[in-house]
């Protein structure tokens, strides 16, 4: 059953007299598809397509930012530990206070 087109090439580039292939995709989160066109069949003249199906490798992308933002979670400070700082400095700030009345 015919699911999508896909229209690889070869180009030649005179001016640097060398040759590419342009790989075509068709990507889902289930699969990748790569098209390569890989030459010409020298016994009938035919084209040689190449296909590679690759599994999952959205889901890589996905786990990839899934874990970036986990990191960036777990690096950011919790507000409990932010209340511990503010009151761990107004206790020193009440201490400080205390010392200098006591002093006088």
């Amino acid at each position: 059953r015919h699911l999508y087109d896909l229209y690889p090439e070869k180009r030649y580039y005179l001016a640097s007299e060398q040759s590419t292939s342009e790989v075509r995709i068709h990507s889902t989160l289930r699969e990748d598809v790569y098209a390569v066109f890989a030459g010409i069949n020298e016994d009938d003249n035919r084209a040689v397509i190449e296909v590679f199906i690759n599994p999952l490798v959205a889901w890589i992308w996905i786990g990839s930012l899934v874990m970036l933002f986990g990191t960036v979670v777990t690096i950011l400070p919790s507000t409990r530990e932010k209340q511990g700082r503010r009151q761990a400095k107004e206790i020193d700030r009440l201490l400080r206070t205390a010392e200098s009345a006591a002093a006088r």
